[in-house]
């Protein structure tokens, strides 16, 4: 009989493809020796084992990650003289495709101490998060409750409420396992993405663990969010670079000009996560320019939320449609997206 030879079973992928790369920072100032991990789920928690890939970063911040293609959570953990600075961007999960980089940005904050002995006797089991942006309570801000099997942690999630004097916010749940996500956008409106200014945070030791008639308390650290990381890091440096070529197009809702919209691109089949592109807002008769890679196929989204809306608008989402850039135009034109 001939002899039969066993291989181990890899813990991490042995190909990858694709790139995911980007800088670790504190106070928009880079770290070194940072380590950064990518994970094709954090439903075990945001450090745990089973990562996909993971790196240091260099004497300026810098960071690779070698991965298959696919989607990734990115997180990152560096020790400070202050503390242990925690990383977790508003843009996560990251998508890449075979042969492609994706660039992001880690801007971080500092850890609070985990409390293991949090919880107390309470009527209705519920957490009280306490949102914090430089050591400062921060108000206004929505908490949100998502489940560990969610894809990311957009939308409305399972539970919200708002932070109020002290920065605090109650939310009211079942026992259970729970991811916290932390957000305020200068718009005031309580969902869509957060724009310039505004303010992100997640519990760093998520799922948080809620038992039955018990309150857990918590801390969530906030970044502010600001241009130099989160603008160019849902393209590669060469496609953010001035080889960029600026399109012009013109768009419709629902058969009317859409003006004050912002357009989306995406790659094919890529519809999650952060847009590859966004065009500048539609002109009275929805015309608008976005700077994209180069001519191709692409798929576009149509969204009224933009900075400058008064607090409390109602984020409007139209789409997806198929588009094609050439010959510095956007076809079809106008781009017809239909009313929601």
């Amino acid at each position: 009989l001939g002899t039969a030879r066993i291989s181990p079973v890899l813990a991490m992928p042995p190909v990858s493809g694709a790139e995911i790369r980007g800088m670790f920072v504190t106070h928009r100032m880079p770290v070194s020796g940072a380590e950064v991990r990518a994970y094709s789920s954090v439903a075990a928690g945001l450090w745990k084992t089973g990562y996909a890939a993971k790196a240091l970063t260099d004497g300026n911040g810098v960071f690779r990650l070698p991965v298959p293609p696919g989607r990734y959570f990115v997180v990152g953990r560096a020790d400070s003289t202050a503390g242990t600075l925690f990383a977790f961007p508003g843009r996560n999960p990251v998508a890449v495709s075979f042969g492609e980089e994706a660039d992001i940005g880690l801007p971080s904050v500092l850890a609070p101490p985990q409390v293991v002995a949090g919880a107390s006797s309470a009527p209705r089991p519920s957490i009280v998060a306490r949102a914090t942006h430089l050591g400062e309570s921060a108000q206004g801000v929505t908490v949100q409750a998502f489940r560990p099997g969610a894809p990311d942690f957009r939308g409305p999630g399972v539970a919200s409420a708002v932070t109020k004097e002290g920065g605090v916010a109650t939310l009211y749940l079942p026992p259970g396992d729970y991811f916290l996500v932390a957000k305020k956008r200068t718009t005031g409106a309580a969902l869509g993405m957060v724009d310039e200014g505004g303010l992100f945070g997640v519990y760093p030791y998520s799922p948080v663990k809620l038992s039955p008639g018990t309150s857990v308390s918590v801390e969530i650290p906030l970044f502010e969010k600001r241009g130099i990381l989160e603008e160019k890091e849902a393209r590669s440096p060469r496609e953010t670079s001035p080889e960029g070529e600026v399109f012009e197009g013109t768009a419709t809702i629902g058969g009317k000009p859409a003006e004050g919209y912002v357009v989306y691109f995406y790659r094919p089949p890529e519809t999650i996560g952060r847009p590859l592109a966004r065009s500048s807002p539609g002109g009275r008769d929805g015309s608008f320019t976005v700077s994209l890679p180069g001519p191709g196929k692409y798929i576009a989204y149509l969204r009224k939320a933009i900075p400058g809306l008064p607090a409390g608008t109602e984020e409007e989402r139209a789409g997806p449609i198929s588009a094609r850039a050439g010959s510095g135009k956007l076809f079809p034109s106008p781009l017809p997206f239909p009313s929601e």
